[in-house]
C-alpha cells in the first residue's frame, strides 16, 4: 500500500480503539435512554474492547 504512512496507521489504530466507545455514546444520547440501556451498552462495550488486539500490537510510531 503506497499511502500507508506511519501517521495514517496511527490514526487508523486509534480509530479502531475508539470506534466502540463512539458507538456506545451515540446510543446513549437519546432522551428515552434508561439506566438499563446504559448497563447493557457497557456490557457490549466490554465485549468489544476484549475482542480488540492489545494496544502494543498496533505498533504506534513516535
Amino acid at each position: 500500500m503506497l499511502n500507508e504512512t506511519p501517521e495514517k496507521l496511527n490514526v487508523e489504530a486509534v480509530n479502531t480503539l475508539l470506534r466502540p466507545v463512539k458507538s456506545v455514546v451515540k446510543s446513549l444520547e437519546f432522551k428515552t435512554t434508561t439506566l438499563v440501556d446504559c448497563f447493557v451498552e457497557l456490557i457490549k462495550l466490554t465485549q468489544k474492547i476484549k475482542s480488540l488486539l492489545p494496544v502494543s500490537d498496533y505498533d504506534f510510531k513516535y
